[in-house]
């Protein structure tokens, strides 16, 4: 469909021409008409140059109109050219979008058929996944039904088989008890008569020990008085009479000495009456060390310590 704006424009043009040559022939004809009169008056010369002037203008007009019907048909020609080449750019542009319909139907349709492709798998994925399950499931129960039983079958066989254990634990328990009840019995009886045994050797060691012991320690005693003169004889022997003391006086002294009869301690165990006595009795046990002492070293532990009796004035 044509343009209204060009076609006005072509209009416009065409009206434009039409006045301005039908101008110039009318102020042609004005000018012919006065320059006719005027030849009138002048001579036959002037009617020629009018007629050539008419033919002219007339040729010049045909020219015109030629001319303006040529570019009326070069406007049609250009117009139609527009037209056509529009018509085929809108033909193109339709079919370019009826291409591009077409393609962006085919590809929906390519992607309805992939959806329903997929959607079609994913129902036979389900179906299989579901038969599987099923399957499965079934599998399982199985398999859990028969472990079941194997379970039972194994409970009742450990029961029975804890049964006869147990059985045979009570008999063998029954039999252990009474088997060490009568080893008890019979340990017992032996460990009395151990025990019974022991004692009376116990008692019979005791009594030689005490007895030998009585008789070291009598010895032992006996050993230490056989030497009671020479203790006193060694003691006197380093005495010093203290100045004023009494005569008559009598202190015991308690004694202890090494092996070897070096006195390791001596003090009063009974007092004289007279301090400054009982003091020098205690100095000259002191300095009499060591003194006389039984060799026998099984006599030292019963007379490593003893009352010594200082009465320097007994006879």
């Amino acid at each position: 469909m044509p343009n209204p704006l060009l076609r006005f424009a072509r209009f416009s043009k065409a009206l434009l021409f039409t006045v301005v040559v039908h101008g110039a022939l009318l102020a042609l004809l004005l000018y012919s008409f006065t320059w006719v009169d005027t030849v009138e008056r002048g001579g036959a010369a002037v009617i020629q140059a009018v007629a050539v002037s008419e033919r002219d203008l007339r040729a010049q007009i045909e020219k015109d109109r030629a001319a303006e019907a040529q570019r009326r048909q070069a406007e049609q020609q250009a117009a139609a050219a527009l037209q056509e080449k529009k018509r085929l750019a809108e033909q193109k542009r339709e079919l370019e979008q009826a291409a591009a319909a077409e393609k962006k139907r085919q590809e929906e349709s390519r992607k309805k058929a992939a959806a329903e492709k997929q959607r079609q798998a994913e129902v036979e994925r389900k179906k299989k996944l579901e038969a599987e399950k099923k399957r499965q499931a079934e599998a399982e129960r199985k398999r859990v039904a028969e472990e079941a039983e194997r379970k039972r079958q194994a409970e009742e066989k450990r029961q029975a088989e804890e049964s006869r254990k147990a059985e045979e634990k009570r008999q063998a328990e029954a039999k252990r008890r009474a088997e060490e009840a009568l080893k008890k019995q019979l340990a017992a009886e032996e460990a009395r008569k151990a025990e019974e045994k022991r004692r009376a050797e116990e008692a019979e060691a005791k009594r030689r020990a005490e007895k030998q012991l009585a008789q070291t320690r009598a010895a032992a005693a006996n050993a230490l008085g056989a030497l009671k003169d020479r203790i006193k004889a060694a003691v006197e022997s380093v005495w010093r009479r203290p100045a004023g003391s009494s005569s008559g006086l009598t202190a015991l002294i308690r004694v202890r000495v090494a092996r070897d009869g070096a006195v390791t301690f001596a003090r009063v165990a009974k007092s004289s009456g007279d301090r400054l006595f009982d003091e020098s009795a205690v100095i000259a046990v002191q300095r009499a060390s060591p003194l006389p002492f039984p060799a026998e070293p099984k006599y030292y532990e019963f007379i490593k310590e003893f009352n010594f009796k200082f009465a320097p004035d007994d006879g």
